[in-house]
């Protein structure tokens, strides 16, 4: 249950952290979003989206969730993203808090870098000015650290420099002829660090493998990556959907608000029967390639569940925490959230996320069903 606890800690700051006046602060979604303008932005900027580019100066906090992230401006608060594949080339006067796929860094920052990812590379250029906390799959860090790495990794490089302490979990490490770490390198790891002759470690090395039938790359680093890669997804996925069939999902939203009981219904009944129809058409030759597309409809129509349940579930939430409307962005990402975190209680989970599926589904088949009844109303 540990690995849950991290998941619920990382939640509750990922969220909890962001400024409590959001009206206050500027909103941007779309699929291509790109800040480029000749005035320095004074406001927190919160930006959604597929592809985002910020080229401009943030005189505030900076919190990105889209596929693709570049960030060249620079930011005086802190930054906080998640993505796909991330790029920062700008310099951050504050913290900056991180969870992608691909991460690439060769600005500066100025305080802290706390980091959950598949790949992170920190080319020559980086600069962090405080500590590096991370848990990452494959990383290479070749700028100037400020303090000290902490984490784990699956596979890491360091030929950069280190202004205090190295104490990582590992598979392999490798410590390159360029690295210069000033304080002591402390890993645990099943396999004997690989260490340049030329690189100059000012302090002592310690060494020591990690329990025995414990896998090196930490189960609890592995389920907090798996838990921030299934938001991501349904995140960006989510975003082009509310963001391009607002109305739709308001529908939805109703529906599951005001016809639970039928969302149930239909949500069972679409559960049960379309397998039932797609095997039918199997076994006609004609209806194979239907069979095959309402099996893809039904597959996704299970996946987006969650989204539309996610949007419904936080919009309530904030509603009665903060009185008042809140974005759907924020609704949806904390719904998300909860799902995937309840959806992880052992034996309560499954029952959760099939509770999740039946309503969710029911209310997007019923609220196509009532579109689809009124437009042959309108036609008659």
């Amino acid at each position: 249950m540990s690995w849950l606890l991290l998941i619920v800690a990382f939640t509750s700051f990922l969220f909890f952290h962001f400024p409590e006046k959001a009206e206050a602060a500027r909103f941007r979604t779309g699929n291509n979003v790109k800040i480029d303008s000749d005035k320095p932005l004074r406001d927190d900027l919160y930006i959604s989206g597929g592809n985002i580019e910020v080229n401009d100066t943030i005189n505030g906090d900076l919190i990105i969730f889209g596929g693709s992230i570049i960030v060249n401006g620079d930011v005086k608060g802190d930054l906080i993203l998640l993505g796909g594949q991330i790029d920062i080339n700008g310099l951050v006067d504050g913290t900056a808090r991180i969870a992608g796929g691909d991460i690439f860094i060769k600005g500066t920052i100025k305080k802290d870098l706390m980091i959950a990812s598949g790949n992170l590379t920190l080319n020559e250029k980086s600069r962090i000015g405080r500590d590096i906390v991370l848990g990452v799959g494959r990383s290479r860090i070749s700028g100037i650290v400020g303090r000290r790495i902490i984490g784990g990794s699956s596979d890491m490089v360091i030929d950069g420099s280190v202004n205090g302490d190295v104490v990582v979990t590992t598979n392999e490490l490798k410590i390159g002829r360029g690295a210069v770490i000033d304080g002591d390198l402390k890993y645990t790891s099943e396999n004997k660090a690989s260490i340049s002759s030329s690189a100059d470690i000012g302090g002592e090395v310690h060494s020591r493998r990690p329990p025995v039938g414990r896998r090196t790359v930490n189960r609890q680093v592995a389920g907090v990556l798996n838990f921030l890669v299934s938001i991501v997804w349904l995140m960006v996925l989510g975003t082009v959907m509310l963001a391009l069939f607002p109305s739709y999902a308001y529908r939805v939203n109703e529906n599951l608000e005001d016809f639970p009981w039928k969302s149930l219904i239909w949500g069972i009944l679409a559960l049960i029967l379309t397998p039932i129809i797609a095997g039918l058409l199997v076994i006609t030759i004609i209806g194979f390639p239907l069979a095959l597309i309402l099996f893809f409809i039904y597959l996704f129509g299970i996946y987006i569940s969650k989204i539309y349940f996610g949007h419904f579930l936080g919009k309530r939430i904030l509603g009665r925490i903060r009185g008042t409307g809140s974005h759907w962005f924020w609704s949806l990402l904390l719904g998300i959230m909860i799902i995937l975190i309840l959806a992880k209680i052992p034996i309560l989970g499954p029952i959760i996320r099939v509770v999740v599926v039946i309503f969710g589904l029911g209310a997007i088949v019923f609220s196509l069903y009532q579109m689809f009844s009124e437009s042959r109303t309108e036609n008659i």
